[in-house]
């Protein structure tokens, strides 16, 4: 962990060649490729957990915003008074 990328040869002073270059530049990309798929696929799990959420909170609220519509069409209170005794004004 010195900081230099970690390779299966053991480190020597000549220079590598260019096809050993090559090969340890596609390991990478490689293993990058893989990480980025791995975070891709968490990220839209996550983001797939989340609209699921939404999409029941959502018609959790539709269903009690309809269920207060039909209690105040069968005489319950108004929330704005115009059911309170002396309120209409016609």
């Amino acid at each position: 962990m010195n900081g230099q990328p970690s390779s299966s040869r053991a480190p020597s002073s000549h220079p590598q060649s260019v096809d050993e270059v090559i090969a340890d530049i596609n390991t990478a990309i490689d293993k990058l490729t893989d990480k980025f798929n791995t975070a891709s696929q968490e990220f839209f799990g996550r983001l797939d957990e989340i609209s699921t959420r939404l999409d029941v909170l959502e018609q959790s609220i539709l269903a009690s915003h309809t269920t207060s519509e039909v209690g105040e069409e069968n005489g319950e209170k108004k929330e704005n008074g115009s059911d309170v005794a002396g309120g209409d004004k016609e």
